[in-house]
């Protein structure tokens, strides 16, 4: 059962970032893992300056062996003369990108909150521009020509599953490290990483 559960956590973790795609432009942002100033550009608005910065973390944090994966983010200064806390947007739950977010109609929104302080377009581990493990295509088929049974679909569930579980381990990937806890880790990394006392969400 526990299996079942942590299977069914990666996957709804994963799945939704693994065939998200990264805007083209956006490739050579992140190559030195350090914050570089970007001009980003939202739908028909005018360009803004901002700064595209990575950190890195543990993939499973506390298991010996385990790889570093780069986390990724578009910071947009703050306008205001006595800035707050960094505001940090996490999109999904999670799943979806930040950065991909803020080239939507949330853009104004996104700007507007600079009144307060920096704001953080986060891609959460696993997400978006931030290093996630290759997409898995699994060759189990929900038929769709006939009626298909909750039983019948939690068995074929459970079976791309653990297909894909041991397709990500056999590439390296500990997928235990793929959990929302393991995001909120993240978060605290990323505060540190801008050398904030604390963040708002």
């Amino acid at each position: 059962m526990k299996k079942s559960l942590l299977l069914g956590i990666c996957l709804s973790l994963l799945l939704p970032a693994c065939t998200t795609g990264a805007p083209k432009e956006t490739a050579a942002w992140f190559e030195s893992g350090e914050e570089s100033e970007i001009f980003f550009s939202a739908g028909n608005s005018e360009p803004v300056e901002a700064y595209a910065g990575s950190f890195t973390v543990e993939e499973h944090r506390g298991e010996e062996g385990t790889q570093s994966i780069a986390v990724r983010y578009v910071r947009f200064p703050a306008t205001t003369d006595n800035p707050g806390a960094p505001i940090v947007y996490l999109s999904g739950g999670p799943g979806g990108s930040g950065i991909g977010t803020a080239r939507g109609p949330r853009f104004p929104l996104l700007m507007a909150m600079r009144a307060f302080g920096d704001v953080i377009a986060l891609d959460q581990r696993g997400t978006g521009q931030s290093d996630a493990p290759p997409t898995c295509t699994s060759s189990v088929v929900v038929p769709t020509t006939r009626p298909v049974g909750d039983a019948e679909y939690r068995t074929l569930t459970q079976e791309a599953a653990e297909e894909c579980w041991a397709f990500w381990a056999d590439e390296g990937h500990d997928m235990l490290g793929y959990t929302t806890s393991a995001s909120v880790g993240d978060l605290d990394a990323l505060r540190r990483h801008l050398g904030a006392d604390k963040i708002t969400l």
